[in-house]
């Protein structure tokens, strides 16, 4: 399935999430972090939605407007606070559902060490080289054997 395969997308999340998330056309950055419309257009558009699918620049981009309009989100008591369905039409009509059992990233659900070191590489790539993210990577999974953690201040 291609983005371009979607006609439109119904979410179904907890009132609250939309009460907190509910801003469908946002404009910029901080605005697109209160779009769930957003997040999910990027995580189709892009497989992920971090830090880097949430600027200005994302917010604006002619296609994930697009996908973002094909959003149309529900506040439902069925769904846990950390629940989500997502069913999408494609434009041969058939229907994919997504169920989100628990969010990622939550107390019930925590990112892997593999994830945790994915997202601190991708937060910190404009800034430290690949030597250095490795090298504070491997410090703080050691942490707890180290007598001081002036390396990782250093890097």
């Amino acid at each position: 399935m291609n983005a371009s395969d979607i006609r439109s997308m119904a979410l179904e999340v907890h009132p609250l999430a939309l009460e907190l998330t509910g801003k469908p056309e946002p404009k910029d950055t901080l605005e697109s972090i209160f779009s769930v419309y957003h997040g999910v257009a990027v995580g189709i558009l892009e497989g992920k939605a971090g830090n880097w699918q949430y600027t200005t620049e994302r917010v604006c981009d002619a296609d994930v407007v697009a996908m973002r309009r094909k959003v149309k989100a529900t506040a439902t008591s069925r769904m846990g606070v950390d629940q989500a369905l997502l069913k999408a039409e494609l434009n041969n009509g058939e229907v994919v559902e997504i169920f989100v059992e628990t969010v990622c990233g939550s107390l019930q659900n925590p990112l892997s060490d593999k994830d945790l070191e994915e997202k601190f590489k991708d937060m910190t790539s404009p800034y430290l080289s690949q030597f250095r993210q490795d090298k504070i990577c491997s410090l703080v999974w050691r942490l707890d054997q180290e007598s001081s953690v002036q390396e990782i201040v250093d890097l």
